[in-house]
């Protein structure tokens, strides 16, 4: 959990990560909450006392950054000191529940999914302006990038620890933390979940303004692959064959009906500079692949991953069973 501005939020929600370790370790679920980790983003509101008095019991941890790194970098940070098998993000303003953690894993386990996002039934923010201008910027996202699951993302997320650890171990200071773990699994999943911004609704305060969400977007864009660079390429290709198809017909026009062109000059003008054009647009996609590749590797996007699912069974089989008993009740 990235800290920043928590400080009225800290010990509320960690009563509710507590509450719910609790009930697992009394009802002797299979699983259990080990450990709450803290992660102090260069926080000014006093938080850094509070998360002192919370590191004193022995599951929660707290890590200080040396500055504000914001949200992305503090959870990577968070992350790579963590040691479970599977990995939940949350914001510190309460508006992801701890109460879901069950449902989330179960849904996980049960489709064998790697990553799971909390989808919000509603609006978040209930600003029409904030929460529409979120979704349309992820949708057209989405369709640049070909990457449906940019319309999931979200910093309330559940991941295997293993891939979780290994994506924040290769995400640079100019990745985009979901787009790097897409590269370690296709094996994405949702759950609708109520979520509400009570720090937006109630005091009309954001750690997002336009400046990051741009940066963000641009962080997206260029950790993504070249997919939208590959259209503009396919289209000038497209333009080079219509210049030369339609180049060959002017030049039949010119031999056989010389009578019927009545402004010398200008067609071939055209066609030479749609031509040049779309020579050097191909030119210019085929260097900005070789860059994206570059950047990609650079962002160290990896051959491939190693992931064991083979625990899943043991958990999917006391979810059934759990289903099962709650019917009868």
């Amino acid at each position: 959990m990235p800290v920043y501005a928590g400080k009225a939020y800290l010990d509320r929600l960690t009563d509710a990560v507590e509450a719910v370790r609790k009930q697992w370790d009394e009802r002797a679920y299979p699983m259990r909450i080990t450990e709450l980790i803290f992660v102090d983003d260069g926080s000014s509101d006093g938080s850094e006392d509070v998360l002192r008095r919370l590191d004193a019991h022995d599951w929660v941890k707290v890590i200080t950054l040396s500055r504000n790194y914001g949200q992305h970098a503090a959870t990577i940070a968070g992350i790579s000191y963590s040691t479970g098998d599977w990995v939940f993000t949350i914001d510190e303003d309460l508006q992801h529940k701890p109460e879901m953690f069950f449902g989330m894993l179960q849904e996980c386990v049960r489709d064998s999914s790697d990553i799971l996002y909390a989808k919000p039934k509603a609006w978040v923010h209930k600003s029409v302006f904030r929460d529409v201008s979120s979704r349309s910027v992820k949708w057209l996202l989405a369709r640049l990038s070909n990457n449906p699951n940019i319309r999931n993302f979200n910093s309330f997320r559940l991941m295997r620890g293993n891939i979780a650890r290994t994506a924040a171990a290769i995400s640079s200071h100019e990745s985009f933390f979901d787009i790097v773990l897409g590269w370690h699994s296709t094996r994405v999943a949702t759950l609708e979940h109520h979520m509400e911004d009570e720090r937006y609704t109630q005091e009309n305060v954001s750690g997002y303004n336009f400046r990051k969400l741009l940066s963000h977007s641009r962080k997206l864009v260029m950790t993504s692959d070249a997919r939208l660079l590959r259209g503009f390429g396919l289209l000038a290709l497209i333009l080079f064959l219509f210049c030369i198809v339609f180049g060959l017909l002017v030049l039949v026009q010119k031999v056989v009906f010389p009578a019927s062109i009545t402004v010398q000059g200008w067609t071939s003008l055209m066609l030479v500079t749609l031509m040049t054009g779309s020579v050097l647009s191909i030119i210019l996609s085929v260097i900005s692949e070789y860059l994206s590749n570059l950047v990609q590797h650079m962002n160290g996007k990896p051959s491939f991953t190693i992931v064991d699912r083979s625990r899943d069974a043991e958990l999917r089989a006391f979810f059934e069973d759990h289903t099962a008993t709650q019917r009868t009740d």
